[in-house]
């Protein structure tokens, strides 16, 4: 109730802004004493989750350095919202978040995609490390005292198990929604807008269930007229004399061409990294370490922005469907 107490004097002496300023440290002091609680104070980084739209708040009342990670999802296979808009609540939300980041009110941040995070946590780790590092010396002035290190999880390379997939297969009740969606005319013309022109942006693609689910037997898979990716690799006759090979075929994800209708949703791999960060600079270094000193990679010269600052095509195009579908 203090909180929403708080005004402004509005009087021919007063200073608005120094008072707003002040009334936010206020606020920041109020959070950390009511989070305090739940944190180890001793650990170095106090970690909260909080809804997407509240980066702009806590930005502003932050009373210590901070570091904002923020992950996106493609809206129909979680739907965590609920409801047939589903897609127009994300385009509203992602349009709201990404023109903060955009305008620079967001001084220390990075993007994922939780799809990323599924497929190539351990890259994508990786990267959040250098992100978190970096930040530290250069928003918080802070020195090294403890070393951040990487504990490895279920995805060591590119080519993740089937347990780990399963993490993108859509719930029932995602797919009932997303059927739904899909009979309404305005729902479905916005899907299809974001899937060819918005979602391409993250990397989203398609994914066959079928090799998901059936990871210890042989699948045989018809594209019918979808047509497969480049990252998929049939096994051939020769092949079946060498088990790890078989076992590696086997578990290779089947990445479609990204689709309205229902079903598993993944990143390519080109997209297995930061999306966006505000340390873009030292991310392309860091990569270039990686590459031994060679060339970066052919996917960082096709999608220049993974990393860096989201581009600016990316976010006109989202406010022109925002204008086009207003509900």
């Amino acid at each position: 109730a203090d909180l929403c107490k708080m005004e402004v004097t509005d009087s021919p002496n007063s200073n608005p802004e120094k008072e707003l300023g002040a009334n936010k440290k206020i606020i920041g002091n109020y959070l950390l004493q009511q989070w305090m609680p739940y944190w180890n104070s001793s650990s170095p980084y106090l970690v909260q989750k909080t809804p997407t739209l509240d980066v702009n708040f806590l930005e502003s009342v932050k009373v210590m350095p901070t570091f904002h990670l923020i992950v996106v999802r493609h809206p129909m296979t979680s739907n965590s919202f609920g409801v047939t808009r589903a897609a127009w609540v994300w385009l509203d939300a992602w349009t709201h978040t990404l023109e903060m980041l955009a305008d620079g009110k967001i001084e220390w941040f990075a993007v994922v995609t939780y799809e990323s995070l599924v497929q190539y946590q351990d890259r994508v780790v990786e990267e959040l490390m250098e992100v978190i590092e970096n930040g530290r010396a250069k928003y918080g002035h802070l020195r090294q005292t403890r070393q951040l290190h990487l504990h490895s999880g279920v995805t060591q390379n590119d080519d993740p198990d089937s347990s780990t997939l399963s993490y993108l297969v859509p719930k029932e009740r995602s797919i009932e929604l997303w059927l739904k969606c899909l009979d309404n005319e305005r729902c479905r013309s916005l899907l299809d807008d974001l899937t060819s022109s918005v979602f391409p942006y993250f990397g989203y693609t398609s994914v066959d269930d079928v090799l998901i689910e059936k990871d210890d037997e042989e699948v045989e898979v018809d594209l019918g007229e979808e047509g497969g990716g480049d990252d998929f690799e049939e096994s051939s006759d020769e092949d079946h004399g060498d088990d790890k090979r078989n076992a590696k075929n086997r578990r290779r994800k089947l990445f479609l061409d990204l689709s309205s209708s229902p079903g598993p949703v993944g990143v390519a791999k080109e997209f297995g990294h930061v999306l966006f960060s505000s340390e873009g600079a030292m991310l392309e270094k860091f990569r270039a370490n990686k590459s031994g000193g060679n060339d970066i990679d052919e996917e960082f010269v096709a999608h220049n922005y993974l990393g860096d600052l989201l581009p600016t095509e990316l976010l006109q195009r989202m406010r022109g469907l925002m204008k086009k579908h207003a509900y």
